[in-house]
């Protein structure tokens, strides 16, 4: 037999390696087997057959040996990669394993993402209401403004005459105790009013009717006219008790009830302009005759000329009288009676 040369390989295992072993020596016995079966059916001689067939059967023997190492071979590297891939096939297990994680983490991260994105949708679409609640306001104030330009407009376009009302400081005022002039304002005219004048007639009559008045208790009537007016009056006389060192009595006593200035026509006097434009004018006139330390300008004023008092008085408080003013209602007649006050002058 000849001499082999031993093959040295290595397999991933010594389990690999008895494997291959045993198939070689199982192969190497079915070759002899076949090798002897040959031998017996060749007609050839038998030193020839036998040598020749036993020749044949070492190199088949080689042959096998050869392939078998070679497969040895295959299957070693193949095991080698199947460990390759089971160990890539680890990593892969690994990676997929972190992946999924990732992709769990990616998960809740995105569901948190929805999340916030649904809120902030509902944010907006609600700052969205908002805006557009603003945007109706401010279209409403934007009316409410073109409207109040408009009467702003009109207002000026309409704008009336401005009065000026000059502020006069206001005095102390004083009852009239002494003498005092009197005058009317009615319809923005000025009429000089005889009161003391048609008062010395009532009191003529008075002494001309005494004796009347003392059965009476009472007495009635007109006198005038004078400067365009009537004076009626009503004289009367009652009861008082009166106390003196002898004890008490009852006496009488005489007076004034009431007197009643009856304007004549109307209008009277003179517009307000002409009598403070000259001391020509009869107000002017009439002006002259008393003097500012002595006399009191009293003036009964109806309601339609109190734009004229403020200017009268501030004419006649030019020229140093003091002024009283008697405010009376319309179609209110000028009356003095026992129960009346006294003007206060300022």
């Amino acid at each position: 037999m000849r001499k082999r040369n031993a093959n040295t390989v290595t397999l991933g295992s010594q389990d690999s390696f008895l494997d291959i072993v045993s198939n070689v020596v199982g192969i190497l016995i079915i070759l002899v087997m076949i090798a002897g079966v040959k031998a017996q059916s060749s007609p050839l001689p038998l030193e020839t057959t036998t040598h020749e067939t036993f020749v044949e059967t070492l190199q088949k023997i080689d042959e096998g040996e050869r392939q078998l190492a070679e497969k040895g071979g295959a299957a070693a590297t193949t095991r080698m990669k199947i460990e390759e891939l089971n160990e890539q096939t680890a990593t892969l297990q690994e990676q997929l394993f972190l992946q999924a994680e990732q992709y769990a983490a990616l998960f809740d991260l995105m569901t948190s993402v929805l999340a916030g994105i649904e809120v902030e949708a509902e944010q907006k679409d609600q700052t969205l209401k908002d805006v557009l609640e603003l945007r109706r306001q401010l279209m409403e104030q934007d009316a409410k403004l073109d409207q109040l330009d408009q009467t702003k407009n009109w207002l000026l376009a309409n704008k009336p005459q401005a009065t000026v009302l000059e502020n006069m400081p206001t005095p102390i005022s004083r009852t009239v105790d002494d003498k005092e002039v009197q005058f009317r304002l009615k319809g923005g005219r000025i009429a000089y009013v005889p009161f003391p004048e048609l008062q010395n007639k009532v009191i003529a009559e008075f002494t001309e009717n005494k004796n009347r008045l003392a059965k009476q208790r009472s007495l009635e009537g007109t006198v005038g006219p004078l400067d365009g007016f009537n004076m009626e009056y009503r004289i009367v006389v009652y009861d008082v008790m009166t106390n003196d060192a002898y004890g008490s009595a009852i006496g009488t006593r005489t007076e004034l009830d009431y007197v009643d200035l009856i304007p004549l026509s109307e209008p009277m006097g003179e517009s307000l302009k002409e009598a403070i434009a000259s001391l020509d004018s009869q107000f002017g006139n009439r002006l002259k005759r008393y003097r500012q330390d002595i006399y009191t300008v009293t003036l009964w004023v109806y309601p339609d000329s109190f734009e004229e008092y403020r200017e009268l008085k501030q004419f006649l408080h030019s020229r140093g009288y003091q002024v009283a003013g008697r405010p009376l209602e319309f179609n209110q007649l000028i009356r003095g009676s026992r129960h009346g006050t006294k003007s206060a002058a300022q």
